[in-house]
């Protein structure tokens, strides 16, 4: 699941990354590599060698909450988990050059979800998966169990490394079918009879992530051709911001195992972008609390950028992000697994790195008409 923050005006969100727009030519042929490309390399190598001399004081509790999903009592803990002074301690100038330094520990809270029962040799998978969406996602609330971890570089001696939260939670709503203005598919397309969908109309829902404090709000459409992303809103403790794409940029194509697809968007009024190239992998089967599905996995290799600040996100060279997508159930992702890493410009100016790396999978793709105990009147919608 990704975090995207956006800076749209006071309060000041913090702004994050999204796509290099300039890869949206290149993503139809060939090009030379692009001037901002560069320059977003760079940014990335001022980041990695910067003087450590000259580096300011690591920013306090209160500041990163407004960037990572936890609330003052978790990061306060994490911080706390760390001597003192390390973090502003500096090696004499003729010192030999130390080792990295390990993540400061950090204990793992008890789990609220409960352990899950493992499907066994006579379990049978639902499915099968088809080409084309089968029925529209059920509304409701979809819990998620979670592993994983982020690191949070403040440019002092020590990283923080938190957990990821053990538990979050999907609303999907007001799901809708309408009549499409255009269709991106030309022609009769494989498949098209297995889907409930006329090849003239798409669907549209909303998606709503509760993850730790912060929500991701995704409004999403799909027709028998593909699932695009129209619109992000992220909120934070600090406000929130919106990414509106333009073009809708293309998660997944309902094609078949090995077909791949690149897509490219840009918010003109944010001057943010976003590019994705996708491969539908392979079929493989996820398990939900003892209960098995058969998904197509797809691998999404994203990266985004501000082009204003050249704040960067996106995924490492070959550690995609995996959706397993279950499209005989909406088209639904029931498991999704991430590494990336995203840049941070503070208000004081200062740069944080996160290293995001986590695992999230239903607890069952049967939703719940009420919010889950704890999500609370406010963040349920």
């Amino acid at each position: 699941m990704r975090l995207l923050n956006y800076k749209c005006g006071p309060p000041r969100a913090i702004r994050v990354v999204l796509v290099a727009c300039s890869l949206i030519a290149s993503s139809c042929g060939s090009a030379p590599e692009s001037p901002l490309e560069l320059g977003v390399k760079r940014v990335a190598l001022d980041l990695a060698f910067a003087d450590a001399d000259k580096a300011g004081p690591p920013p306090t509790p209160q500041v990163i909450i407004t960037v990572v999903p936890f609330d003052e009592e978790t990061i306060e803990a994490a911080f706390a988990s760390a001597e003192p002074d390390v973090r502003d301690r500096q090696p004499p100038a003729d010192a030999e050059e130390p080792d990295p330094p390990a993540p400061a520990p950090f204990p793992r809270p008890p789990a609220r979800v409960p352990d899950c029962p493992a499907a066994d040799g006579a379990t049978s998978p639902t499915g099968p998966v088809t080409l084309r969406p089968g029925r529209e996602p059920l509304e409701g609330y979809y819990v998620l169990k979670n592993t994983g971890s982020i690191t949070i570089e403040t440019g002092g001696v020590v990283p923080l490394k938190l957990p990821y939260p053990r538990e979050s939670f999907w609303h999907v709503s007001n799901v809708k079918k309408v009549r499409a203005e255009t269709l991106p598919g030309q022609g009769a397309l494989p498949g098209a009879a297995e889907s409930r969908l006329p090849p003239a109309d798409k669907v549209t829902f909303d998606l709503t992530k509760f993850v730790g404090t912060f929500e991701i709000r995704d409004k999403l459409e799909y027709d028998i051709t593909s699932l695009r992303l129209v619109e992000r809103t992220v909120v934070t403790r600090d406000g929130e911001g919106t990414f509106k794409p333009s073009p809708a940029i293309t998660m997944m194509e309902f094609m078949a195992e090995g077909d791949d697809w690149r897509s490219a968007g840009i918010d003109d009024e944010t001057l943010t972008g976003m590019t994705v190239e996708g491969r539908t992998a392979k079929r493989e089967f996820v398990d939900t609390c003892g209960s098995l599905h058969d998904t197509f996995r797809v691998e999404s290799n994203e990266t985004q950028v501000n082009l204003r600040t050249q704040e960067t996100q996106g995924t490492e060279p070959g550690n995609p992000i995996i959706y397993n997508v279950a499209t005989h159930l909406g088209p639904l992702t029931i498991k999704e697994k991430a590494k990336y890493n995203q840049t941070v410009t503070l208000a004081s100016g200062a740069k944080l790195v996160l290293r995001w790396d986590y695992e999230s999978t239903m607890t069952s793709v049967e939703p719940s008409p009420t919010p889950p105990p704890g999500l609370g009147p406010r963040r349920a919608r």
